[in-house]
């Protein structure tokens, strides 16, 4: 359910940024694109269900 664009755009951070990071270039540009696709990751998968353990039973789901 996600667009072409920002599908590629998140390849290309996870792929170019990760050896940007290795070799040393951009790494503060890089590392800002890598850490902005795993949060937006997280928040889609975990949005729904909660960041945190279900301890009392109070949320449809278990989090994390």
């Amino acid at each position: 359910g996600i667009p072409y664009v920002f599908a590629l755009m998140a390849v290309l951070a996870e792929s170019i940024g990760s050896v940007g990071l290795i070799v040393g270039f951009c790494t503060r540009v890089c590392a800002f694109g890598i850490g902005t696709t795993i949060a937006v990751a997280a928040l889609m998968v975990h949005v729904q269900n909660g960041f945190f353990m279900n301890w009392f039973g109070t949320q449809a789901g278990e989090g994390f």
